[in-house]
C-alpha cells in the first residue's frame, strides 16, 4: 500500500498546474479579444462619437440646441397676397429668416389647375421679397393657391426638403 500513496501525491500538483495554465490561457484569450472581447467582427467604435465627459449641463443643452437649429428650416410667407391689379406689384412677403441654415426657392401655383403663377430664384438665409409682380397676370378675383417652398444646401446646391403652404391671392381690379 505504500507504493500507491506517492503516485497520488504527484498527481495533485500536476493537475493544479494544468488548471492554472488553462485559466491563464483563457484570461489571455479574453483580454486580447479573441474570445468575448472587442476584436470580434462588427465591433467598431463610431468615428463620429464625440467626448461628452467634459460637457456641463448648460453646454450639453447648448450643443443639443445647436444641432436642432441646424437641422430645422423655417420660412415666412404672406398667406393673403393682395395685388391692385394683375399687372402690378403686390404685398408678397416671402422671407428666408437669417437663422436658417438653408436657402429657399418658392413657387406659387393655382390650387385648382396647378398652373404656376410665380416663382423665385434662391433666397439665401436673411433675405426676403417684400413686393413683386406675379409672373402670370391674373384677372380680378380671389384665388386659392399653394406655395411650394424648397430648401437647398447653400454649399452643395442640393435639394434638402420641401414644404407647402395654402395661400390666397387677391387681385382687386
Amino acid at each position: 500500500m505504500r507504493s500507491k500513496t506517492p503516485k497520488k501525491r504527484r498527481r495533485g500538483p500536476v493537475i493544479a498546474v494544468i488548471i492554472a495554465a488553462a485559466v491563464a490561457a483563457m484570461a489571455i484569450l479574453f483580454l486580447t479579444g479573441v474570445i468575448g472581447g472587442s476584436a470580434q467582427a462588427g465591433f467598431v467604435v463610431d468615428d463620429k462619437a464625440t467626448d461628452t465627459t467634459q460637457l456641463t449641463a448648460e453646454n450639453a443643452q447648448d450643443a443639443l440646441q445647436k444641432a436642432v437649429d441646424e437641422s430645422m428650416f423655417s420660412f415666412r410667407i404672406n398667406s393673403n397676397m393682395v395685388f391692385a391689379n394683375g399687372n402690378e406689384e403686390g404685398e408678397m412677403v416671402i422671407e428666408s429668416p437669417a437663422h436658417n441654415r438653408y436657402g429657399m426657392r418658392v413657387e406659387l401655383s393655382m390650387k385648382d389647375s396647378g398652373d404656376m403663377v410665380y416663382q423665385t430664384d434662391i433666397l439665401p438665409p436673411g433675405t426676403s421679397i417684400v413686393r413683386d409682380k406675379l409672373d402670370t397676370p391674373l384677372p380680378k378675383g380671389e384665388y386659392e393657391a399653394v406655395a411650394m417652398i424648397y430648401a437647398y444646401d447653400m454649399q452643395t446646391q442640393e435639394l434638402i426638403g420641401q414644404n407647402a403652404a395654402a395661400i390666397t391671392i387677391t387681385v382687386e381690379n
